[in-house]
């Protein structure tokens, strides 16, 4: 063997030695050690994510000096992590220990302190909207209460949950007159005020729909609003899922436009994507059907009347199925139909063939709250 190659393989082996057996160092993580006493729950929760020294934990370039910048800042973490929660005087006593390099243990304990409590609570709807029902949730909140321990989180809850039932249901417009939290330490009290000024209510304005899928008196009843009705971002939805869910598209779009502040009107364009028939194929084999193949075709919209076709024919050496089922909508097609399902099933047996077939119509409807299916059921075996 050529010495050359000689040498870089020793030279290889060498360097795979000394890197298993701790020849070649490699960053260390540092090891702290946070021991928090005093508080648990969310307040524990909450410290822990404002503190330097957890967060800094699985660094590789800590030493000494960083480590003591980051414990000189626990007094100030402790006490904005719990002024949201509502304790704004917090004593926080801290040791820093070290284990060794890159070790550390750091021990605080922490007393939380008298928590300041919600002693004014005001909270108001204004303006042409006041006395919608459709803030009666606002007016009955329980995130807020007079004698509650103050949260911070509960205030932007609250005041975040005016707005948007405003804005869902066609309040554009309002805005918040007043958005107080006064507190005042010294004696553990605060004040909230919360005053929305709805003003005024936008409608819908035209509908354009974009479609040629089906006829547009069927397209009409899968819309969950008219021209003219208070706006509803909840309406809205409803449409979308309304014609998501007849099969019949796709892709489905509806999408309002801006705001017209001087007619109180929001457009509103719905665009739609045909959807395709689609084939399925499968096989297996069982211990009593022996080797067996399905077939399936669906055809969501057999033509533009929204009329679908459900097809699957299973065969296998002594037995084959077909189960095929024909919807009409009626009514609200997006909940009522009439249906029309026919079931075939052909046994080969050494002694005796069976050959039985079920003719099963039905119809679905809506009343009130409920859905009801009628149906009768013929059968036929030979």
């Amino acid at each position: 063997m050529p010495l050359s190659l000689l040498n870089i393989r020793r030279s290889a082996v060498r360097w795979l030695l000394a890197l298993l057996l701790g020849g070649t160092a490699l960053p260390a993580l540092a090891d702290i050690e946070v021991q928090l006493q005093g508080i648990d729950g969310e307040l524990r929760n909450n410290v822990l994510i404002f503190l330097s020294v957890e967060r800094h934990s699985d660094r590789d370039d800590l030493d000494a000096d960083t480590m003591q910048r980051l414990f000189n800042r626990i007094d100030g973490e402790v006490r904005r992590a719990l002024r949201p929660l509502g304790y704004y005087d917090p004593v926080a006593e801290a040791d820093l220990e070290t284990r060794g390099p890159g070790n550390w243990r750091v021990h605080i304990a922490v007393d939380a302190g008298q928590p300041v409590r919600l002693r004014e609570l005001q909270i108001g709807i204004e303006g042409p909207g006041a006395e919608d029902a459709v803030f009666n949730g606002i007016r009955t909140q329980t995130a807020l209460r007079e004698g509650m321990r103050l949260h911070h989180g509960a205030y932007e809850q609250v005041k975040g949950e005016m707005v948007r039932v405003a804005a869902a249901n066609g309040y554009l417009a309002a805005r918040m007159l007043h958005s107080e939290m006064v507190v005042d330490p010294a004696v553990h009290v605060a004040s909230i005020r919360l005053v929305l000024d709805t003003g005024p209510q936008y409608r819908f304005g035209t509908v354009q729909i974009e479609q040629n899928v089906i006829r547009p008196s069927l397209m009409q009843r899968f819309v969950r609003f008219r021209e003219g009705d208070p706006y509803s971002a909840n309406e809205l939805l409803r449409t979308q899922f309304a014609l998501d869910d007849s099969l019949y598209f796709s892709r489905v779009d509806v999408s309002p436009g801006d705001p017209d502040p001087e007619t109180l009107t929001v457009p509103v364009t719905i665009s739609v994507a045909k959807s395709r028939p689609t084939l399925t194929l499968g096989g297996g084999y069982g211990t009593d059907t022996k080797v067996r193949g399905t077939l399936g075709w669906t055809d969501s919209r057999v033509n533009d009347k929204g009329h679908r076709l459900r097809f699957e024919l299973e065969a296998s050496e002594n037995r084959r199925t077909i189960d095929s089922r024909y919807d009409i909508p009626i009514g609200d097609p997006a909940l009522e139909k009439f249906s029309v399902e026919l079931f075939n099933k052909l046994t080969e047996q050494p002694d005796n063939d069976t050959n039985e077939t079920t003719l099963r119509p039905s119809v679905t409807r809506v009343h009130n709250r409920w859905q009801t299916v009628t149906s009768l059921s013929a059968t036929r075996t030979t």
